[in-house]
């Protein structure tokens, strides 16, 4: 009887066991799948949000003669072809722009367009579909779309590409590009970069920019690449969106300032930032403007502010490095190029800090130090001249003429090649 008993009592215990690890299971899987729905749930509402705040436009079917579009350049043809061609420039902008400050908004380029290539997405149960959802959404909190139309007309002996901005108030004027009646593949290029005018002005300060900075000469003048970047500015704070007035303003001062002009860059860093406050690259070349004037420590103030608006600003740090080194604060300065790298993502200009920090190592006097820094400067850029001429100058504190004479020549031989 005990034995039947204490049998019966083992089973009982294994049985209680077995129940709570199955409840203990259920109640694992019950909230694995509860933060599943949760996370799943916050991913959806940030997508949602994202699409709502996407810039979207809108390309009605160009009107297109007949004789045209029997050549296979139907209306819905030549606007597929034309917002292709404003993609890749985008994507050219993007591609310029990843060693620079501003490559984040560079790189958004790209997403106005994805918008009007997705498939919508069908809701069976409220009988509408996402986009139809966003759209009533944008309208309510007052972010339009922007539409365009067009047409292509015969002139003469020549066709005519026009597009219009339909989206409201104070819209651009209408783009209008020309080709011989024969060549009409000539009109998607030119007429890409019209819809990108037209849609994001912002694109063509930024693709104006580059282009002057790269034929930038040396002495630098101003010239019709800098002409080019005035009218792209000019255009884009004349018309919308007022949110990129801002960073027109920044990249206009950057190109002045690279006619060794700071004065007159500042006035524009400051429009940028009465503008829009928390820009932070406005008050990182406001700092560069000041260190060309020879006042690291107002310098200093700027690219403070920088870093406190933006604390992953690999190009502020470096700027503030620069600035505490002219203080004669070396120790200092090496910090805050540490700070620099650790923030730094791939596409950083390495070569800038690397060369900062073998000033200030030589300012310690640590000339063996500072050229491992200048070595690693070349090793990330190999036309580098400010690497070069510092490592002359350690040389020189080394005594070691002869070698510091090969160095300073390599510098002043690739002295020409612009840093921007």
């Amino acid at each position: 009887m005990r034995l039947l008993r204490s049998r019966t009592s083992n089973h009982d215990i294994k049985s209680s066991i077995v129940e709570r690890q199955t409840s203990y299971i259920s109640q694992v899987r019950r909230y694995v799948t509860e933060i599943g729905l949760i996370g799943l749930a916050l991913f959806a509402i940030i997508v949602f949000v994202k699409e709502v705040r996407r810039p979207e436009i809108i390309i009605d079917a160009i009107d297109v003669p007949e004789d045209i579009a029997k050549l296979g350049y139907t209306g819905i043809v030549v606007a597929e072809r034309l917002a292709d061609e404003s993609h890749k420039i985008g994507l050219k902008i993007g591609n310029l722009s990843v060693q620079n400050s501003w490559h984040n908004e560079a790189a958004n380029l790209n997403e106005i367009w994805t918008s009007t290539n997705k498939p919508d997405i069908l809701l069976p149960i409220a009988q509408t579909s996402v986009r139809s959802i966003t759209r009533f959404i944008r309208q309510e909190l007052g972010l339009n779309s922007i539409y365009i139309r067009g047409e292509i007309v015969h002139e003469n002996d020549n066709i005519v590409l026009t597009l219009r901005n339909q989206s409201g108030v104070n819209t651009p004027p209408a783009e209008r590009v020309t080709k011989n009646s024969n060549k009409i593949e000539q009109l998607f290029p030119e007429g890409g970069a019209s819809l990108l005018r037209l849609t994001n002005p912002l694109a063509m300060v930024i693709n104006a920019f580059h282009n002057f900075a790269k034929q930038l000469s040396n002495p630098p003048k101003e010239d019709n690449n800098f002409s080019q970047v005035v009218q792209a500015s000019e255009y884009c704070i004349n018309y919308p969106p007022t949110t990129d007035d801002s960073l027109a303003y920044t990249l206009w001062g950057y190109a002045i300032g690279k006619l060794n002009r700071p004065i007159d860059a500042i006035k524009k860093y400051q429009d940028a930032i009465n503008i829009d406050p928390n820009n932070a690259i406005a008050y990182n070349f406001w700092g560069n403007a000041l260190y060309a004037l020879n006042d690291p420590h107002e310098a200093r103030q700027r690219y403070e502010k920088a870093i406190a608006l933006d604390p992953n600003y690999a190009y502020a740090y470096n700027g503030l490095g620069n600035a505490l080194r002219d203080l004669n604060q070396p120790v200092e300065a090496i910090k805050q190029y540490e700070k620099a790298l650790n923030v730094a993502d791939k596409n950083f200009a390495f070569a800038f800090v690397y060369t900062g920090w073998g000033d200030a190592l030589r300012a310690l006097n640590q000339p063996v130090e500072a050229i491992e820094r200048y070595k690693k400067a070349i090793d990330k850029d190999q036309f580098f001249a400010k690497a070069y001429e510092g490592w002359s100058y350690a040389l020189r504190d080394l005594k070691l003429p002869a070698e510091a004479n090969e160095k300073y020549e390599k510098a002043k031989s690739l002295s020409n090649r612009q840093y921007w």
